[in-house]
């Protein structure tokens, strides 16, 4: 029953994802770059494709985990392959809680109570609804490294190379898996849990290294995630002396009305169980504190990827807290209301996020026509990329229109087809200039085509 439960759920995540990749909305330029790291690493065979995508991926977040994601993409080229892959691995993770509850406690039938609240949890469906992170690598790595310890008392090689896929998925899996070992101390008494938080803080530390060497404006982008708790500055040394000198800053930050609101986000679609865990508590509340200094409000609340990172320890601890709470009306109703609030917020978000669109119909057929036609060099704005991935000549195109960054970047592609978003009228001059004339128009995606110029190939 719970692995069929499990395969509706995997159906679910796909089919949500499949809708919203056809309405064509202006967020999905994120999953464009990481489809066309896939295509040029899984099907060209480059190893490190940095002047064919938006942003070099591998110096932006040391994710590992794109390598075997690259050689299953190799399979089918399409988006489709991706959604697959992310909707197997979120549909595992309350799988992967019953077959833990059930090696830890046997038949103990409290966990159906549990399993409705993981299937509609905010942290699985936010990851669903923006699609293409590796993020969901790290709560099946842990758990299923936790299923195997279970079975063993020890993390054998298996167990290892789990906790190695969810630390490759970025660099701040780290925090997670160095979190997960203090679990296992606390909890087990076992010193393999200290060598996991060994294992943590080095992988954190090497990438770090290696980040800083490779994409010196990585460290910058981490002071502007952390601008508030870092007074501003913009080197780790400066923000790391401001917060020493001014401990009140993260303290006003953690008890401000927005903060305390993502807190409850985080709590009470588990029904506040998490808080009887002890032994998750102190790992689950260092990596949410972590989400709740950021100055970026989908991090605090634990929307896009982010939600997945205290996911697993919440999780253990939830069902550590399930296991030790008298089982009383009172957490009967917490567990109700819980379920319902993650469930209004589903549905609400599933109304915004896959609300019909007009015209995405008639988009659609256009980009299919040139979807069609592989070898046409197209230069696309960022947020059609998802749908002309699967190409090597592809430039992707800054998201505002009206910049003069736009048309630079045309005119250095040299493409023979740009498609373009309601552009400006500044746009459509300097495009004109450079020979592109427009041949086709859905729904405010227009499509221009370079004429005069002798091509090798030909669209």
């Amino acid at each position: 029953m719970v692995v069929g439960a499990a395969l509706l759920l995997a159906t679910a995540f796909f089919a949500v994802a499949w809708i919203e990749y056809r309405r064509i909305y202006q967020g999905q330029e994120v999953i464009g770059v990481f489809l066309a790291w896939l295509y040029h690493v899984g099907v060209l065979g480059q190893a490190d494709p940095r002047g064919a995508v938006a942003w070099p991926m591998l110096a932006d977040n040391l994710g590992l985990d794109w390598y075997p994601l690259a050689l299953v993409y190799r399979i089918y080229p399409h988006a489709v392959t991706l959604f697959l892959v992310q909707a197997a691995g979120l549909a595992a993770v309350p799988l992967l809680v019953y077959l833990i509850w059930r090696r830890e406690r046997g038949a103990d039938r409290r966990i159906l109570w549990l399993l409705p609240l993981v299937a509609v949890s905010p942290a699985l469906w936010a990851a669903n609804l923006f699609p293409g992170h590796p993020d969901f690598l790290i709560p099946v790595g842990i758990l299923w490294a936790h299923y195997r310890y279970l079975g063993r008392r020890r993390l054998d090689g298996v167990a290892a190379l789990l906790l190695t896929l969810a630390l490759g998925a970025k660099e701040a899996a780290a925090l997670p898996v160095a979190a997960y070992g203090s679990y296992l101390w606390l909890k087990h008494r076992d010193r393999v849990g200290l060598g996991v938080v060994a294992l943590g803080v080095a992988w954190l530390a090497g990438a770090a290294l290696v980040l800083a060497a490779w994409h010196v404006g990585r460290i910058d982008h981490f002071t502007r995630m952390y601008e508030a708790l870092l007074g501003g500055r913009h080197s780790l040394a400066a923000g790391a002396s401001f917060v020493l000198t001014h401990p009140w800053v993260p303290i006003a930050l953690l008890v401000s009305g927005s903060r305390l609101a993502a807190l409850a986000a985080y709590l009470v679609p588990l029904a506040g169980l998490p808080l009887a865990g002890r032994a998750a508590l102190p790992g689950a509340a260092g990596l949410i504190v972590f989400n709740l200094l950021s100055s970026r409000l989908p991090q605090v609340f634990g929307i896009w990827e982010y939600g997945l990172w205290p996911l697993p320890l919440l999780l253990l601890g939830a069902m550590d807290g399930l296991a030790r709470v008298r089982w009383r009306r009172g957490w009967r109703w917490g567990m109700a209301v819980g379920g319902a609030g993650a469930t209004a917020w589903l549905a609400l978000s599933l109304q915004v996020f896959l609300a019909p669109h007009a015209g995405a119909a008639a988009q659609w057929r256009l980009l299919q026509e040139l979807r069609a036609r592989p070898r046409v060099s197209v230069a696309a704005e960022s947020a059609l990329t998802p749908y002309l991935a699967s190409r090597s000549q592809l430039t992707q195109l800054p998201a505002l229109a009206g910049s003069q960054a736009m048309i630079t970047a045309v005119q250095r592609s040299g493409a023979r087809w740009v498609l373009l978003g309601s552009p400006s009228g500044a746009v459509t001059a300097a495009l004109r200039r450079a020979g592109y004339v427009p041949v086709r128009q859905a729904a405010g995606l227009w499509a221009y085509r370079r004429e005069g110029v002798a091509h090798a190939r030909r669209g």
